[in-house]
C-alpha cells in the first residue's frame, strides 16, 4: 500500500492555489475513504468543508 511520496510531492509542488496542504494517509492505499474513513470524513468536515462553503454576510 505505499506509494513514494517524491512523485505526489513534486505534483504537489506544481501547483498553484491561494491555499493548499498535502496530506497523507499513512494506513491506506487508494481507499483511504474507506480504509481511514474517521481520518478522511474529519478532513472533509473540519478542512475542506469551511474552505468551500462560506455562509453569506
Amino acid at each position: 500500500m505505499n506509494n513514494p511520496s517524491p512523485i505526489p510531492e513534486e505534483y504537489f509542488n506544481l501547483l498553484q492555489a491561494p491555499k493548499k496542504e498535502l496530506i497523507y494517509f499513512e494506513h491506506s492505499g487508494h481507499g483511504m475513504i474507506w480504509e481511514e474513513a474517521d481520518l478522511f470524513r474529519r478532513l472533509m468536515v473540519e478542512t475542506i468543508l469551511p474552505e468551500t462553503y462560506k455562509e453569506s454576510e
